[in-house]
């Protein structure tokens, strides 16, 4: 997601820094948002492969709480289709 990869004070592209190479901002507070979100969403993935859909659709969402994807909204479609079955 093209949102995710840029500082939200400027807009300019993450350059794998803690600070903003345009404006001086600190990024670190979203770049762990960001990898607690990954985390989670491999932490439903294994949940899932495990057969656990309850677990897997918590940390799916929780995921998407922190930092929406595409990818997460389409792992959270799924396990909510999962579920309703």
């Amino acid at each position: 997601d093209d949102a995710l990869s840029r500082c939200p004070v400027c807009r300019a592209r993450f350059r794998g820094s803690r600070e903003c190479g345009r404006c001086g901002a600190d990024l670190w507070p979203l770049m762990r948002l960001q990898a607690r979100a990954w985390r989670a969403r491999e932490d439903a993935r294994r949940a899932l492969d495990r057969g656990d859909t309850a677990h897997a659709l918590e940390l799916a969402a929780l995921a998407q709480g922190l930092c929406a994807t595409r990818p997460g909204e389409r792992l959270l479609a799924i396990l909510e289709w999962w579920k309703a079955r």
